[in-house]
């Protein structure tokens, strides 16, 4: 009895294939659309701490100069 819906479970027709074609490239899509999210993130929260950085410095020049 196993044995007959083990080999029911394997006959999928060619439908079934393109689904499951489908829905692992949709997959796929998600899980690289995501990835570059989480790597693109510490890139930009990098790219913010040197321009606020940068801003400060800048204030920092400009005060100087106004001191003198």
């Amino acid at each position: 009895m196993n044995h007959e819906i083990e080999s029911v479970q394997l006959v999928m027709t060619g439908h079934d294939v393109q689904c499951e074609a489908k829905s692992l490239r949709e997959h796929l899509v998600r899980t690289t659309e995501n990835l570059r999210s989480a790597l693109l993130l510490p890139r930009k929260a990098i790219a913010n701490q040197i321009d606020l950085l940068h801003s400060k410095r800048t204030v920092s020049s400009n005060q100087l100069l106004v001191m003198r």
